[in-house]
């Protein structure tokens, strides 16, 4: 067996992977067998489940891979081939790389039900909050009951997964990567209330979303479509968003085509996917849009999960009140590239006003509804705070603010209602950390790289740095860093209080 060639090698652990990887170890050593793993888009779960799975065969364990869709059998394949992991068979099929005698087994879901399981002892379940009603039997029964299997999801939040998984290890939230650096900030545009679809007669289905149909009627309507292609047409050219990069999400595979013919229309070149079209043809809609032939890929679910493309500008007509769809639909955005500062969100559907924004959107346990009890998971939490709407360029601005930074128009206070939310109390006397040289010189770091961003001259950076910490930067090493979302915070906040000062309303 020749798992580790040399040519290829399994690739180092990042950011907060190593712990994640000893949380799950513990859930072992506890005694769980049902563990689920949250991971952001763009967390790298390749690149942690190649280590679980060196791990596992170390101890003499075979392995199995579990994917929701054909499409990612050949993707998946390759990833751990990267990592050095070469010893692969496939069920799917009559896959060309099927082989029952290899230590790991990648298999679709859709091929695993119909086959009689391999012999294998320790299971990952990509994308495992999609519920299925076979793989729910196999996690229950008794023929799994002494098998491991590790669940890994971005969003896990189905109805009743706390039903099923014993133990929730959450690697990381989104907010957490965003603000260490490990994906890119999110700029969001709604649109003018005129131009806002009218939900209050869309029916909502058994699992409290909108029904297909009626959102797709309010959707396609003329004012509608015509809006969301003037709309990024107008962001293009204010160099919001290069004008290509784009991926638009769609209520059903109707819709999503009369989108495309909207943007054609308008000379604009615009590439269509949905589950009905093999890999080949999907393959094809993807060159193109790397070779920028394309500038924008139409669809619904079929780019929502496993996609991995640099996306500079989300456009979303999507009607939707799952907070799942909403956070794995953003996240196809969310991932670095070269060159990319932020992801630009042309909210067309209104949802960061409903559901709130999709960065901040996170629940710290498992749902333990039943799956036949009507109505969403979650609904007694507290929302996330939502964002609020610019009324002279339609910019999201964060609860609270008082002045949009985009545009500068000082926005009126709004009245708040007191709410109870669990927190902890800080102790009322109590100092404040002192900055040491790391603090010191990451936020130097962080202002050099937002003067660059920004075209801030350096007397700009000396004073901030001599607000914050009385000194000046004498030794600090002349190193620009990609400011983090919790920097480019405290400089908006500070923005917003000279400018209160500024009109006398401070």
């Amino acid at each position: 067996m020749n798992l580790f060639p040399s040519e290829a090698t399994l690739l180092p652990l990042r950011g907060r992977q190593p712990q994640a990887i000893e949380g799950i170890k513990q859930a072992i050593r506890e005694g769980h067998k049902r563990i689920m793993l949250q991971l952001p888009t763009g967390g790298g779960k390749t690149v942690l489940s190649s280590h679980l799975i060196t791990g596992a065969l170390a101890k003499g364990n075979r392995v199995m891979f579990c994917v929701p869709r054909l499409s990612l059998i050949d993707q998946t394949v390759e990833r751990f081939v990267q990592n050095g992991i070469r010893d692969i068979g496939v069920i799917q099929g009559q896959h060309r790389l099927t082989n029952p005698y290899a230590c790991v087994q990648v298999a679709s879901i859709q091929t695993l039900v119909r086959r009689e399981i391999p012999d294998v002892t320790f299971i990952i379940l990509d994308e495992a909050h999609i519920q299925r009603k076979e793989i729910n039997a196999l996690l229950q029964s008794e023929e799994w009951k002494d098998k491991i299997v590790i669940g890994l999801s971005a969003t896990p939040w189905s109805k009743g997964l706390g039903l099923i998984w014993t133990r929730l290890i959450i690697g990381a939230t989104t907010r957490d990567m965003i603000e260490e650096g490990w994906l890119s900030p999110l700029r969001g545009f709604s649109v003018p209330d005129e131009f806002m679809p009218d939900t209050s007669k869309i029916h909502t289905n058994f699992d409290g979303d909108y029904v297909e149909g009626e959102a797709e009627k309010e959707m396609s309507k003329d004012v509608i479509v015509g809006n969301v292609v003037d709309t990024w047409l107008k962001h293009r050219d204010l160099g919001n968003h290069p004008g290509d990069r784009t991926f638009m999400f769609c209520v059903n595979r109707t819709h999503a085509q009369k989108m495309q013919q909207a943007f054609e229309k308008k000379g604009i070149p615009c590439g269509y996917i949905d589950g009905t079209m093999d890999a080949d043809e999907r393959e094809e809609v993807f060159k193109r849009y790397r070779a920028r032939e394309i500038k924008i890929i139409s669809s619904i679910d079929t780019i929502g999960i496993g996609v991995d493309e640099d996306v500079r500008c989300i456009v979303y007509t999507r009607l939707t009140r799952s907070e799942m769809k909403w956070v794995q639909d953003i996240g196809r955005g969310l991932r670095l590239a070269d060159g990319k500062l932020s992801v630009l969100l042309l909210d067309h559907a209104g949802t960061c006003e409903e559901l709130g924004d999709p960065t901040y959107i996170h629940h710290d346990r498992l749902d333990t509804r039943s799956p036949k009890e009507k109505g969403a998971a979650y609904q007694e939490d507290v929302p996330p705070p939502k964002p609020r709407k610019c009324t002279k360029c339609s910019y999201l601005i964060s609860a609270g603010a008082l002045v949009c930074p985009e545009c500068g128009t000082l926005l009126a206070k709004k009245s708040k209602t007191p709410r109870e939310v669990q927190g902890e109390l800080v102790e009322i006397g109590k100092k404040p950390k002192k900055a040491n040289m790391d603090d010191k010189q990451k936020f130097y770091s962080e202002l050099l790289g937002y003067a660059m961003q920004y075209g801030k001259s350096e007397k700009w950076v000396l004073a901030n740095y001599r607000q914050k910490f009385g000194v000046w930067p004498r030794s600090m090493q002349e190193i620009p860093l990609r400011p983090s979302t919790k920097f480019r915070t405290e400089m908006r906040d500070k923005f917003n209080q000279w400018k209160k000062e500024k009109e006398g309303v401070a």
